[in-house]
Formats: structure tokens, sequence, C-alpha cells
């Protein structure tokens, strides 16, 4: 039987992979673990699809981002309204 790992280490592992979108190379120096350790976890917990996911879904948030930017600051241009050049300067910050 193969060595026990903290639930901790797969879920940081998973973050990596899945959400940070390394590879299972650096994956593996980060979390200590074994390269074929991490590929049996990704097929047991799915890890492919949920990377795929995840990476669709933050380049939905970023093209969101900016088309909501854009169209506040179209309005704000139309309008002049205070409170959309305050919403302006808001999301400029965070850009």
């Amino acid at each position: 039987m193969g060595r026990e790992h903290e639930p901790d280490t797969v879920w940081r592992a998973q973050e990596l992979y899945c959400a940070d979108r390394l590879p299972m190379r650096e994956v593996a120096g980060i979390c200590g673990v074994a390269e074929s350790t991490l590929w049996r976890w990704a097929e047991k917990y799915g890890w492919a699809d949920k990377r795929e996911e995840i990476a669709r879904a933050q380049a939905e948030i970023r093209a969101d981002f900016v088309l909501g930017r854009s169209a506040i600051l179209k309005a704000f241009l139309t309008d002049k309204d205070p409170m959309q050049g305050f919403a302006v300067a808001k999301l400029e910050e965070l850009a």
C-alpha cells in the first residue's frame, strides 16, 4: 500500500493544478508528492474537467469585467452622472 497523504495536500495540489493551472511537475515540487501520485489523484477526482471548467469561468469573468467597465464608462460619458463617474473610477482602480 502506498504512502498516505494529508487531505490538505490533496486539496492544495488540486488548487495548484486546477485553479492556478500549474504543470503537474511544478505541483509535485511544491507539494512534495510524486507526479505519478498526482496523476492518479487527477484521474480519481476529475481534475482535468475541473481545470477546464475553472479556466472557462475565469475567462468569462474577465470578459464580463471588461464589458461591464465599457458599459459604465459609456453611460457616464452620455449622462455625466457623478455616481457613474465614481463607479468608473473604482472599476479602473481594480483594473
